[in-house]
């Protein structure tokens, strides 16, 4: 559900005028998303090797197909996305904008290194020494590092999958009973109700592929008893709701396209349903995966 830059800016705009409440940090994800897509063209990585009995076997016994470490960073691109996602601070939520000037400060004086940030985006020991030894918030760095990189994970995911799609018999990569990436193993961040009959699809917080999953199951603990997963609509609006797990208590937000007369973009979505987190939490459910934007 990938959309051109063009029409993401005319749907935040949209939501500027319906929600304004989140004006500030739609302006900010706007800047953040062009910032991605000037270097979207220049990324240069190298393909992932496939190895397609190995695949088809990790498949079928329920292994996700790559680890993390075989995902490849362009760092000099994803340094120039760091470095102008830095100066959108004024737009930047205050907490956030507050420690993105600590951050700014430090690549100036040379005590950050960037490209060595950006290197061990995966070493959270790593990130949370320099944030420590820098007296910087480490969830306002490891967003800056994880946001600078993004381009460059979904870049090598899309690359798996147009390799791996080429075979005679191509691995159901889209469709897959696990709550968890078929090709990166981590959690998702948000579901989705499609307008084919309202199937279930849920989008990764790591590389940002969609499958498709069971309606009534929790994909964080896989409880599929009915009755301890419930939900709660937002404001009587059936477009958004949060599906909550009374046995692992955590909750994933889901947007209903069939309610919606637009095409969502997850990311997007997530970000204007802040509200729904808060209420999530304050009924004492949790947000498996973190996020900057979650008070």
């Amino acid at each position: 559900m990938d959309n051109s830059l063009g029409q993401l800016k005319e749907r935040i705009a949209w939501f500027r005028e319906k929600m304004p409440v989140y004006r500030q940090l739609l302006d900010f994800y706007e800047g953040i998303r062009e910032a991605q897509n000037e270097i979207k063209t220049a990324i240069d990585i190298p393909p992932i090797e496939i190895e397609r009995n190995l695949q088809k076997n990790k498949f079928r016994e329920g292994i996700p197909l790559l680890n993390k470490e075989d995902f490849h960073v362009d760092v000099l691109t994803a340094k120039k996305v760091f470095e102008s996602i830095l100066q959108l601070g004024k737009k930047a939520p205050p907490r956030l904008r507050k420690e993105m000037g600590k951050i700014n400060r430090a690549v100036l004086q040379k005590a950050l290194d960037i490209e060595a940030v950006l290197s061990n985006y995966l070493d959270e020991t790593f990130l949370q020494d320099t944030a420590y030894q820098l007296k910087i918030d480490y969830p306002a760095l490891s967003f800056l590092v994880r946001t600078s990189v993004e381009s460059s994970i979904k870049a090598n995911a899309s690359a798996y999958l147009r390799n791996a799609r080429q075979f005679k018999e191509p691995i159901p990569i889209d469709i897959w009973s696990k709550g968890y990436c078929p090709i990166c193993g981590s959690a998702p961040c948000m579901a989705l109700f499609g307008k084919d009959g309202g199937k279930r699809y849920v989008l990764c917080s790591f590389c940002g592929h969609e499958w498709q999953i069971q309606r009534l199951i929790c994909p964080f603990c896989g409880n599929n008893d009915h009755k301890t997963l419930r939900y709660f609509f937002a404001d009587g609006n059936e477009g958004y709701r949060v599906d909550l797990c009374d046995q692992c208590h955590q909750y994933i937000k889901t947007v209903d396209s069939r309610s919606l007369e637009y095409e969502p973009v997850l990311a997007l979505e997530d970000l204007v349903t802040l509200h729904l987190d808060i209420l999530a939490s304050q009924q004492g459910f949790q947000r498996p995966v973190s996020s900057v934007w979650v008070p």
